[in-house]
């Protein structure tokens, strides 16, 4: 054997390089590692529970667990070895994830109990630095408790929507005890509905660096607790889908907070219910700090509300955007295909984007395609020097057998189109606003005037 195989280090590396987690096979081969010498035992058993898809594994330590009809259960009481056991294991764990269809027997949530008091780190599992729980529609949070541990740094939390309300009080007790243990959180993501009781411990997440929040059309964020984001030092990361906020609303309470608004924001996510109220969150950004956004439309969006949202975002972010994804769901009658509002996004609505010399991904996701003749894409491809993706069309993976006989002549072009423009992804409506097929040949034979190479 190599001696660097024998460097603690060196061989916790490779296995986390070669660790599939979605390849169960992998982690068998993990098994069998711990297995072959002491000098490998202890990096392969990290590996193995360092990422646990449920808390089934665990829990199966304890010399008198059964699984019967859906519930873990202890058909005896714990005893001094089982906990000695249940500890080494416990705490290897660094992510774990809770899915909705886990279910404890009283027994079973009385020995973690055991366990936890018996850790002496006040807490199951004292090196979780990821925690991912789908409640359960009655809200018993109680199993969750005994996880919190003062390394957790993500949290990822979804709230059954059906009794969303009667679940809050218990998401908002864990979610206290959470914050006062827990100090050194960076990111939390929260799904379901937002009482008032949870809103006030959003507003409280003034340390974290990355929020993400989706509460739904009536999920109820309030504008207070929107507008304490703005005022956060370290947010870095920022997504929300939320519906039913109002823009006065917000405007209303961003009176009680006149510090800077998003300092350190760099990545933007917003799915609102009002495309003022994206212009009013994007006027309130610094200037060429936003690294990246996706932004999505509202179905009854205008041309108008979108060339307002889109000169605004060329004006704050022309030297800074990097990654831009916008997506508009509009459903329309085929009888109203060519009505003017359905002809939102043309290379006129897109113009304002011209100034974003950095932009490097552009993605324009639409039910409806754009209209754009060839001239136009000519047009957009001269935009962005240092372009490497453009996607005007929602790309299709799926491949017909008369789609296949032209895959030669296709990746021909998209290399000569990478070598002329630096494009290395192109993705084109079917048609061009004559209904006519785009001839992609014939922008891989002109080369930008600004060219990538530069």
């Amino acid at each position: 054997m190599h001696s660097a195989l024998v460097v603690d280090e060196i061989l916790r590396q490779i296995l986390e390089e070669c660790d599939d987690f979605s390849d169960q096979s992998t982690r068998k081969t993990l098994s069998r590692l711990s297995r072959c010498c002491k000098a490998w035992k202890e990096p392969a058993l990290d590996q193995l529970w360092g990422r646990l898809p449920r808390i089934g594994p665990l829990l199966s330590l304890f010399s008198g667990y059964a699984y019967a009809n859906g519930v873990h259960r202890l058909d005896r009481e714990v005893v001094p070895d089982d906990l000695r056991l249940f500890h080494s294991y416990a705490k290897r764990v660094r992510r774990l994830s809770w899915r909705l269809s886990t279910r404890l027997s009283p027994s079973m949530i009385s020995a973690l109990e055991t366990a936890r008091k018996d850790s002496g780190t006040g807490s199951l599992l004292p090196r979780l630095i990821s925690f991912e729980g789908i409640m359960s529609p009655k809200g018993d949070m109680s199993p969750w408790s005994g996880i919190i541990s003062f390394s957790l740094r993500h949290v990822d939390i979804h709230s059954h929507w059906r009794g969303a309300r009667e679940c809050c009080d218990a998401i908002a007790d864990w979610l206290t005890q959470l914050l006062t243990v827990a100090r050194g959180l960076e990111s939390f993501k929260f799904r379901g509905y937002a009482s008032r009781r949870l809103n006030e411990l959003f507003s409280s997440m003034t340390t974290l660096r990355s929020i993400n929040i989706r509460t739904g059309s009536r999920g109820n964020l309030s504008g207070a607790c929107l507008a304490s984001m703005t005022s956060s030092t370290n947010l870095h990361s920022l997504k929300l889908k939320i519906r039913g906020l109002g823009v006065s609303t917000f405007r209303a309470a961003l009176m009680d907070h006149a510090a800077p608004k998003f300092p350190a924001l760099q990545h933007l996510h917003i799915d609102a219910s009002e495309d003022n109220l994206i212009d009013c969150i994007l006027d309130l950004i610094p200037c060429n700090t936003l690294r990246s956004l996706h932004v999505e439309f509202e179905e009854s969006s205008s041309t108008k509300s979108a060339s307002i949202i889109l000169e605004k975002l060329a004006y704050k972010a022309s030297s800074a955007l990097q990654d831009l994804v916008i997506i508009h769901n509009a459903y329309v009658d085929d009888d109203d295909f060519t009505l003017p509002g359905t002809r939102l996004w043309t290379v006129n609505t897109l113009r304002p984007l011209a100034s974003i010399k950095t932009l490097k991904n552009f993605c324009l996701d639409t039910l409806l395609p754009p209209v754009l003749k060839q001239e136009d894409v000519e047009e957009i491809l001269s935009w962005w020097p240092r372009v490497e993706r453009i996607h005007l069309a929602t790309g299709d993976e799926e491949e017909t057998e008369e789609e296949t006989e032209e895959m030669e002549t296709e990746l021909i072009v998209a290399v000569q189109l990478e070598a002329a423009r630096g494009v290395k992804s192109l993705i084109l409506p079917k048609r061009d606003a004559n209904g006519k097929p785009f001839d992609v040949a014939a922008l891989s034979r002109s080369r930008c005037p600004t060219s990538n190479s530069e």
